[in-house]
């Protein structure tokens, strides 16, 4: 596991990411506020492929995995908001569009920045 972004969380949330994370698309239209992001990449031991994996942290201490690309992209714009505009925490709604090729994919709403 190669850590490309973290704010605010621990070793230990960073293990439990990997063996105990909730997936993130059992809290489609749910607020979240997020206190804390990692971004990292690991290789697909079936594959071999590079992949790149998001987590969140609630203000509840919960921990939230997802792989999707366009989550990943607003993770590393929240975690860009902590660490420049000093925010405390960030609430969100993750919630499902359809492309034009009809494909689901998930994204985060961006509620509020508290300071």
């Amino acid at each position: 596991m190669e850590i490309r972004t973290n704010v605010n969380f621990t070793v230990i949330d960073s293990m439990n990411t990997l063996t105990s994370a909730e997936d993130i698309k059992n809290m489609v239209d749910t607020e979240i506020k997020v206190i804390g992001i990692l971004i990292y990449d690991t290789v697909d031991k079936s594959t071999g492929e590079l992949k790149t994996v998001g987590a969140i942290k609630s203000d509840d201490e919960t921990i939230y995995g997802f792989t999707s690309a366009t989550m990943i992209e607003c993770a590393e714009m929240m975690a860009g908001a902590f660490t420049d505009s000093n925010a405390k925490s960030i609430t969100v709604i993750p919630f499902t569009k359809q492309s034009n090729n009809k494909r689901t994919f998930y994204q985060f709403k961006i509620v509020d920045i508290e300071k």
